[in-house]
Parts: C-alpha cells; sequence; structure tokens
C-alpha cells in the first residue's frame, strides 16, 4: 500500500542468474568466463560443460514468465462437477 492505493511491483524470478541456449563450444565458455560480472556456469566444472535444463524445467520456467491467461494448463474434470 502507497498512499492508501495498493502497488503491485515485478520481481525477478531468478536474480543475477542469466538463461541462455547456445551450442556449448570452447569458444562460448570462453566468452562466458571472461565477461565481466559472469561468475561461470551452474552444475558446470573447469573440464566439464554444464548439464542442459531439463525440458520440465524450461516448461516451468516459461510458464511462470506467462500471465494466468496464456498459462497452458490441462483441465480434465472440474471439481464442482
Amino acid at each position: 500500500m502507497s498512499r492508501g492505493k495498493r502497488v503491485v511491483k515485478e520481481r525477478k524470478l531468478y536474480p543475477g542468474y542469466l538463461m541462455v541456449n547456445l551450442e556449448f563450444n570452447d569458444r562460448m565458455l570462453y566468452l562466458f568466463r571472461e565477461t565481466s560480472g559472469v561468475g561461470d556456469f551452474v552444475g558446470g566444472s573447469y573440464n566439464k560443460p554444464p548439464p542442459p535444463m531439463s525440458d520440465r524445467e524450461v516448461e516451468r520456467l516459461l510458464n511462470s514468465q506467462l500471465g494466468p491467461q496464456e498459462r497452458t494448463t490441462q483441465i480434465d474434470k472440474a471439481p464442482f462437477e
């Protein structure tokens, strides 16, 4: 509440994280590691590439970014029937 009015603020879902879809190779690894402000890949090590996100994780992430009317939800049976 601000001055008696309801205020809606957006929050970042994963602050400080960068989600990218790329072909992972040595050049991309060097580009990301040498970029100022970028720490490292989640789940990877110096000699091991990071694992890709599963399709389920990507779908959940994309659905969380959509508004309620845009989400794809399947309803088999309404609870009030």
